[in-house]
């Protein structure tokens, strides 16, 4: 079984397939790591955890809306961040740039028939520093290879 999105697409020049990379999408009893995240943390050590990724991936929106050429496409959710860059054939450089130097995963996407870079912070133990590195990259990154 594979699942198929834009953003889970290898990308250039580095070819690394996320799929490759990503030990939740093949994980079976997925329920048992929910019950025991319950078990462990309750309502409210859950809800703590979503409001600290929905305030971390918020940091990087806000840093990078203000760059001339970069539009963020949707609000910020919990742990995604949408921007679509001025040229799609920069915004594909800019992606393989920031996949190549492994600073942070952005990948493709395309949203209501625009191309965009996604950004995903969910893990439990980011932080507004690592949210803010996010952003830097891509700024330097978009910087780095202009229109």
């Amino acid at each position: 079984m594979r699942f198929d999105a834009r953003y889970l697409q290898p990308s250039e020049p580095t070819g690394r397939d996320p799929m490759d990379h990503r030990v939740e999408i093949s994980q079976r009893a997925r329920s048992l790591t929910l019950w025991v995240i319950l078990h462990h943390e309750g309502r409210d050590g859950i809800a703590r955890t979503v409001e600290h990724n929905r305030s971390a991936a918020g940091e990087p929106g806000w840093l990078l809306e203000g760059e001339p050429g970069i539009e963020l496409l949707a609000p910020v959710t919990p742990s995604q961040v949408l921007l679509s860059v001025s040229e799609e054939h920069r915004a594909q450089r800019v992606i393989d740039a920031l996949s190549s130097s492994g600073s942070c995963w952005v990948t493709p996407t395309t949203w209501n028939g625009r191309s965009a870079a996604r950004i995903s912070l969910s893990n439990w133990r980011g932080s507004e520093e690592s949210a803010e590195a996010t952003a830097a990259a891509f700024l330097e990154a978009y910087r780095d290879h202009p229109g």
